[in-house]
């Protein structure tokens, strides 16, 4: 009498069944969480502790049937399954409620054939992910058993995951700024404004109307104004990869290099190296 029972280090009271042979102690949910084994030791009221009895502790399977093929899936196995399926039902209602809609409007483009193919696999894959860092505590705070999981929750999250695929993916980038947020110092990085050329490649003299002139590159779209001999002006239009400016009379009054900078809203020249534009007669 007086016996108890440590597992895994953690002491808990006995209820002897047969005095001297026979011992009982109910496990608990966090005995089992997490580990691949229990170590099991009895300790006497004279505090001498048995040898350790390892018990191996095994995931339950179930033989689960996929389109004729019997796969031994364990809880977790069958909770990704799920989260699968359900990213790709949720890509697929609003794949088909897109279409409807364009079709409804005879506004449909064969060009976006490949989108609603490949939308399934996109809300499967975000799916997957957003499971992921439920499970593994990033955002809930603590990782979760597959036994207490609810089925339905997991089924919930992977449709509304793949329903709502674009923001679920800047869900997760605020997740991963606010976990990996860094100053970038590096100089001449990819989104750095690079001018490729102009056209076209020079103006004739006096033209009248003076030419509107394409200042092409890559990652243009913080111009504010182009500057033409040291005059800054207005651009004509604006976007990523090309800036419209007009010419004045004067730009095309006589022959010269014209030079042409791209300029942001601080002032500062964008382009990497200065560009000219020659005019000829």
């Amino acid at each position: 009498m007086g016996a108890t029972v440590r597992v895994n280090s953690k002491e808990r009271g006995g209820q002897s069944i047969e005095l001297g042979t026979l011992l009982k102690t109910p496990l608990q949910q966090s005995d089992l969480a997490g580990v691949s084994s229990l170590t099991v030791e009895v300790i006497n009221p004279d505090k001498k502790i048995s040898n350790a009895v390892t018990l191996p502790v095994t995931k339950p399977v179930i033989t689960t049937n996929i389109l004729g093929w019997h796969v031994t899936a364990t809880r977790e196995l069958q909770l990704l399954l799920l989260t699968l399926v359900a990213g790709a039902l949720g890509s697929y209602l609003h794949a088909i409620g897109s279409l409807t809609d364009f079709i409804g409007n005879r506004t449909v483009i064969a060009s976006w054939f490949w989108w609603y193919i490949a939308r399934p696999f996109v809300g499967m894959s975000m799916a997957l992910i957003f499971y992921a860092v439920l499970r593994g505590g990033s955002l809930a705070g603590t990782p979760a058993d597959a036994r207490v999981a609810n089925p339905f929750g997991v089924i919930a999250i992977g449709a509304l995951v793949g329903m709502f695929a674009d923001k679920a993916a800047q869900k997760l980038a605020d997740v991963f700024d606010t976990l990996f947020k860094a100053d970038d110092t590096r100089k001449d990085k990819l989104t750095s404004p690079l001018v490729d050329k102009i056209q076209p490649d020079h103006v004739l003299l006096a033209t009248t109307p003076p030419p509107d002139i394409v200042i092409s590159g890559a990652h243009l779209s913080a111009t504010e104004k182009v500057r033409v001999n040291q005059e800054d002006r207005g651009p004509k239009s604006v976007d990523d990869k090309q800036v419209k400016v007009t010419l004045t009379p004067a730009d095309v009054a006589k022959v010269a290099e014209l030079a042409v900078a791209l300029v942001d809203k601080d002032g500062q020249s964008l382009q990497r190296a200065p560009s000219s534009l020659p005019t000829r007669l």
